[in-house]
């Protein structure tokens, strides 16, 4: 079997999920035989009887503790650290709730092995919904080059060089869906997503989990039973609800839009170069 990685990405700001992520990971898929590589600033972790590597990419890199480095920037980083050459993506706050179906993930990642042309493949059906019937079985759909969200965080497999070749580091995680997406388009390469009428969620999930557990830095409620169940303890109050959160003003918010419209432009340079010189 090919072997590959398992990438976590999360911040050091996020550390509270850490505890309820890999307890739910440990119960819901005890056959997992990828390697766990959890993104970490300058933090260290491990979780008793799971192999957890913490990354400390800012410390690795000697960045500066009284500064942020950019979502973008740290992925990078993490990637640049991984040995292998297939990633499998998923964020800290992807709470699993059923068991995976380790027996199909494998299956992918063996025609992953076989085919390296396939640069990305989807392992649920949360992601957009344009497909041509694919060459690789009627169990998987070719993703359209120029649909929307063809790049997105949600848990897929990875070839390591697709996703550094599409990250630029002054994005965060909901410019690069965006802004990536396009970038991956100008590429062309094969991206493959689960078909939707065979991995539906609430029917037929190959890797079922809250879809995230943290929205606005606040938890969302459906974590709450799900923690319960499985005896989790979290102390809520730290970053509050999603219900008590309040869309700040439109005033607070101008700022960042005229940034990321500034993005905009430079992407629009970023794919003319990618279509000229295929970089």
């Amino acid at each position: 079997m090919l072997d590959y990685a398992i990438l976590i990405n999360s911040c050091d700001h996020y550390d509270d999920c850490w505890e309820p992520f890999f307890k739910l990971w440990k119960t819901y898929w005890p056959d997992c035989r990828g390697k766990l590589y959890l993104l970490t600033e300058y933090k260290d972790y491990s979780y008793p009887g799971l192999d957890v590597t913490p990354l400390k990419v800012c410390e690795r890199n000697s960045f500066p503790r009284d500064r942020r480095a950019t979502w973008s920037k740290c992925v990078r980083w993490a990637l640049e650290a991984i040995p292998q050459e297939v990633v499998f993506y998923v964020q800290e706050d992807y709470f699993l709730t059923d068991p995976v179906r380790n027996d199909e993930l494998e299956r992918l990642l063996a025609l992953m092995e076989e085919h390296p042309e396939i640069k990305c493949l989807h392992v649920t059906d949360w992601n957009a919904r344009h497909f041509h019937p694919s060459r690789y079985g009627e169990k998987l759909w070719e993703m359209d080059r120029f649909q929307n969200w063809r790049v997105s965080c949600q848990a897929a497999f990875w070839r390591k060089d697709e996703l550094l070749a599409i990250l630029r580091d002054r994005e965060d995680a909901w410019n690069f869906e965006y802004m990536a997406t396009r970038r991956s388009a100008a590429y062309g390469h094969t991206y493959l997503s689960v078909a939707h009428d065979w991995a539906k969620h609430g029917t037929f999930d190959l890797f079922n989990y809250v879809r995230t557990g943290i929205e606005h830095a606040r938890w969302k409620e459906e974590v709450v039973p799900l923690f319960e169940k499985h005896g989790i303890r979290v102390d809520f109050s730290r970053r509050g609800m999603l219900a008590d959160w309040q869309k700040p003003p439109f005033h607070k918010r101008l700022p960042r839009k005229f940034k990321v419209i500034g993005k905009y432009v430079v992407n629009l340079f970023d794919i003319l170069a990618i279509l000229l010189h295929g970089k």
